[in-house]
């Protein structure tokens, strides 16, 4: 019996020092959204997305596993979701039929030539379980920081955000300079530089086989102003964007200016607006040269953060078709914990009333 006691006080020591490295933190969010388009149909509906990160660390070495369940993962009944999509593929010459390759998930199918194109349809199930997104390993190596692993690249104005899969990113300073070396399975070699000159910090960032990365931020009288640019080998296939920002009478000021050449896409995320990944059916699909103009104005009023943003989507030339939007967002925590969040937009674009609405989303929102 005392041999029992005793093994079960050494096996609770030992879980208690074995968890006292490992946290998990995340959030989740439940929303309700109501449109009505201007074309008379309306839609409404729930959706709800959880995040999980995982940390755990031993001395200077950290693992941190991130996973993530959103709408259309999750059933009522615990099903898988059923998912489709199709490709049009027309066989060679071949009189007897000819395997092609097609769809998402790279399956080969059986298509007679009969001078005709084909539509093959994938069906896919989702399964209802978290997914794993990024997975990583941080340590030091004497002045060296090592990153290994598999992570995303994070939302921004002008591109949209991608997860790279076996990835090696070695760190370092030399004389005030910070030193970046990045490459992996799905990305060529990538080099940054990085300075803070007087206040002023720089950077620079070559990609394998394309032009460099330029950006500046500085605090100038009050007002954080950066500057990005993203260069291309490419003739007309720039992109950059400009932000200000600032606070006056209590009331925080922002301005933000994404400039496209004529052959490149805004697709970013940022609070300028989300472009990144969105429906043809939307107004937030930007064509190749149109630029972006947003504004933004928060302040705090009877406990509530309130939020007015407004942006203009347009090109130099009159063959695109502008688009705007205004947005009021009203934050306010909640005594439970969770902060409950209402935000109206209503989208414009010209010539479609398909794709200009009125929208009015309310979240719940918990973090832990």
């Amino acid at each position: 019996m005392k041999k029992q006691i005793i093994a079960a006080a050494v096996a609770a020591s030992v879980s208690a020092v074995a968890l006292a490295d490992i946290s998990i933190t995340g959030s989740t969010l439940v929303n309700y959204t109501y449109t009505d388009k201007d074309n008379g149909t309306s839609s409404n509906g729930f959706k709800n997305e959880t995040d999980l990160a995982i940390t755990g660390k031993s001395g200077d070495t950290t693992v941190v596993m991130k996973l993530a369940l959103d709408e259309g993962q999750s059933t009522s009944n615990g099903a898988n979701v059923t998912t489709t999509s199709t490709s049009a593929v027309t066989a060679a010459s071949n009189t007897t039929g000819i395997g092609v390759t097609s769809g998402a998930g790279g399956q080969s199918f059986k298509v007679t030539d009969d001078g005709h194109t084909h539509t093959l349809t994938q069906t896919s199930n989702v399964g209802n379980s978290l997914a794993l997104e990024d997975v990583y390993l941080t340590t030091k190596l004497g002045d060296i920081d090592l990153k290994v692993g598999d992570w995303d690249n994070g939302d921004m104005p002008l591109r949209a955000s991608s997860r790279g899969r076996n990835k090696v990113q070695v760190g370092t300073n030399v004389g005030g300079l910070g030193l970046t070396w990045v490459s992996g399975a799905q990305q060529g070699d990538e080099v940054a530089v990085s300075a803070d000159i007087a206040g002023v910090k720089v950077g620079y960032k070559k990609k394998e086989a394309k032009a460099a990365d330029y950006s500046v931020k500085a605090d100038v009288a009050g007002f954080a102003i950066s500057h990005v640019a993203l260069t291309s080998n490419t003739a007309n296939k720039d992109r950059t964007v400009t932000e200000i920002s600032t606070t006056a009478g209590g009331i925080g000021i922002k301005l933000g200016m994404a400039e496209a050449d004529s052959g490149a896409t805004i697709n970013g995320n940022s609070w300028m607006g989300d472009y990144e990944g969105e429906a043809a059916a939307s107004a937030y699909t930007l064509a190749a040269g149109m630029d972006v103009t947003a504004v933004e104005l928060s302040t705090s009023m009877d406990g509530n953060k309130v939020t007015f943003r407004h942006a203009s989507m347009d090109k130099d030339t009159s063959s695109s078709t502008d688009r705007s939007f205004n947005k009021v967002i009203v934050t306010r925590p909640l005594a439970n914990g969770t902060t409950f969040e209402a935000t109206y937009t209503d989208t414009s674009f010209d010539g479609d009333t398909a794709k200009s609405n009125q929208s009015l989303d309310l979240e719940l929102a918990v973090k832990f």
